[in-house]
């Protein structure tokens, strides 16, 4: 079309045609070189998007982002093709300041009536750049949580753990912290549990010790502290702390169920005992005659 628009140009002095056949070639050429200039720009569009396919997608969201990458595409082209359109107006004479303000005002009402739809959009554009989640993935948004199953370009599905489906904006997911168990290497465990105060002082200084023996021999585990922490209304607060050093939740609670029972097992063979909630209540009068009346047969 570009060598078509210039042939054309070039060669129509020559034709000899009457003056006023002047402003039928100067639009045929304005039109043929402006559809060819929307031609390179959607070839430069679409070579920038494949280039970014390419460098930022993987396997997992590879669907996802070319799911979102499609209507992105038609509304830069969209964009594009106004562009040109009014550049090539101009060029014919056009007097273009009125299509301008109605395309501003018109803008601005369509901006209004589908920015949520634009927010999700976007919102999808980006979770598929910056990938914080795939599908497969445990996530936390909120106060909700599931499996990722899948990333539209509206709204993302997780399956609960009780096993609804859970749709949620894309807009909503960004605007939230996210929490992606599925990409967690390590676990770090904090537990407390409280001793009563009439355990000895001895015992009170081998409980630290016994803790790290329970844990330290179960594989993928490292305790980093053990201590006795403070005095509580109950009894004594004891905490450690420890690692699992592999992602899977079951493989953590089998461990600290584990944790548990040799706990339970050693402090019963040293005479300790855990500590239950309770508190002691007492109640004085001011007067002899109202303790006298509330130890009363009567009142017992």
């Amino acid at each position: 079309l570009f060598l078509m628009a210039i042939a054309f140009h070039l060669a129509y002095p020559t034709l000899e045609l009457k003056p006023a056949y002047d402003r039928y070639e100067n639009t045929i050429f304005w039109i043929l070189l402006g559809l060819q200039v929307f031609l390179w720009a959607n070839i430069v569009i679409d070579f920038f998007i494949q280039r970014i396919i390419q460098e930022k997608t993987t396997t997992e969201n590879y669907h996802q982002f070319l799911l979102t990458s499609g209507p992105v595409r038609i509304i830069i082209q969209i964009l594009t093709a106004i562009i040109v359109i009014i550049i090539v107006l101009d060029m014919l004479g056009v007097n273009v300041t009125g299509l301008l303000a109605g395309l501003g005002v018109g803008g601005i009402a369509l901006a209004l009536a589908v920015q949520n739809i634009l927010k999700d959009l976007l919102s999808a554009l980006s979770i598929a750049l910056d990938k914080p989640f795939v599908e497969g993935d445990f996530i936390v948004i909120g106060d909700k949580m599931g499996t990722v199953e899948r990333v539209g370009l509206q709204t993302t599905r997780l399956r609960a753990l009780s096993g609804e489906q859970l749709v949620i904006n894309n807009g909503d997911i960004l605007s939230s912290r996210v929490q992606n168990y599925k990409r967690m290497q390590n676990r770090r465990l904090e537990v407390r549990f409280t001793l009563v105060y009439q355990t000895p002082k001895h015992l009170v200084e081998k409980v630290p010790g016994i803790i790290k023996e329970v844990i330290t021999p179960i594989p993928k585990t490292t305790v980093e502290r053990t201590h006795f922490k403070d005095f509580g209304e109950s009894g004594l607060i004891f905490e450690y702390v420890y690692w699992v050093i592999d992602p899977d939740f079951n493989l953590y609670m089998d461990i600290q169920q584990q944790i548990n029972l040799a706990l339970m097992e050693r402090f019963e063979a040293e005479g300790i005992g855990f500590a239950t909630p309770m508190r002691t209540i007492q109640i004085l009068h001011d007067t002899p005659a109202g303790i006298e009346e509330m130890t009363s047969p009567e009142n017992k």
